[in-house]
């Protein structure tokens, strides 16, 4: 990966893009031989059970919010497992037109995540997915499944045991990207700001309010607006740069760090469970 960039050997076309989207790979995170969607003990923690949705791209780009996500549902007292045989939530299907292989993927999703009290899902995009599979797959199994699916930061902030998660301080500064799947489709933005606020320190500002670009498959198909829906936050960035940056989709997260990669920006680009559980005190 480094030889590639260095010496720009995918040109500068469109796969060149394609390959600029990826963070940084270290061989510690290359699969191993029939891996499991997520390394997780089955049955490890407390009485709640909670079914973590990996998503197919977290695994890969972002294993450190998924082992974040773990810590902290575990500090309310959770018992985590990632079934093996979940599968893809079907967004880019439904996206690109293709509704029957999209339905497909909500099936298998139905059948690995039975018997599970709470689907808990970390990329606001899979999730907004997986809330309207009562849409997808019309009856009573799918609407069930809708009603317990739940993005990460409203599971956090409404648990009964939500007043365990204690945070150290940290003077920093973040600029806070709203996904807007988060916002307009899960409504959760406000719980992942009430969740920033509980660590001691932390400055808190928020990126425009616009579209990043990224929008599921856009900035793949869509590159050139894309990326001009992207500068605005580029030029925030620059401005004033911060500490961190946090957005809570992978997909968001993948098109904001190519972008400031290119423009030589070193912020880094984390989802706030991240940033919440390396803070967790305790």
């Amino acid at each position: 990966q480094w030889l590639v960039r260095k010496f720009h050997l995918l040109g500068r076309g469109r796969l060149g893009r394609l390959e600029s989207l990826l963070p940084t790979i270290h061989f510690p995170r290359l699969p191993k031989a029939n891996p499991s969607p997520y390394p997780l003990p089955q049955g490890e923690g407390g009485n709640n059970h909670v079914a973590l949705f990996v998503n197919c791209t977290s695994p890969l780009v972002e294993p450190e919010t998924l082992q974040a996500s773990v810590r902290l549902l575990k500090a309310l007292g959770c018992q985590v497992t990632a079934p093996r045989a979940q599968t893809c939530c079907g967004a880019i299907h439904q996206h690109a037109g293709l509704a029957a292989d999209a339905r497909n993927c909500a099936t298998k999703n139905l059948h690995a995540f039975e018997g599970a009290e709470s689907v808990v899902g970390v990329a606001s995009g899979c999730t907004a997915q997986l809330v309207e599979y009562g849409d997808l797959l019309p009856g009573p199994e799918g609407e069930s499944f809708a009603r317990k699916s739940v993005d990460l930061h409203r599971y956090l902030i409404e648990h009964p045991a939500s007043d365990r998660l204690r945070f150290k301080p940290l003077r920093a500064q973040v600029l806070l990207h709203t996904p807007c799947t988060l916002r307009n489709v899960l409504k959760t933005d406000a719980a992942v700001r009430q969740l920033l606020a509980r660590i001691p320190g932390l400055k808190v500002d928020s990126l425009d309010s616009g579209c990043c670009g990224a929008a599921g498959s856009y900035f793949l198909t869509q590159p050139e607006m894309a990326d001009k829906l992207l500068e605005s936050k580029l030029e925030m960035i620059r401005r004033e740069p911060p500490d961190y940056v946090l957005s809570s989709n992978v997909g968001c997260s993948m098109h904001l760090a190519a972008g400031m990669r290119r423009a030589g920006l070193k912020s880094p680009v984390w989802h706030p469970a991240r940033l919440l559980a390396q803070q967790l005190d305790g």
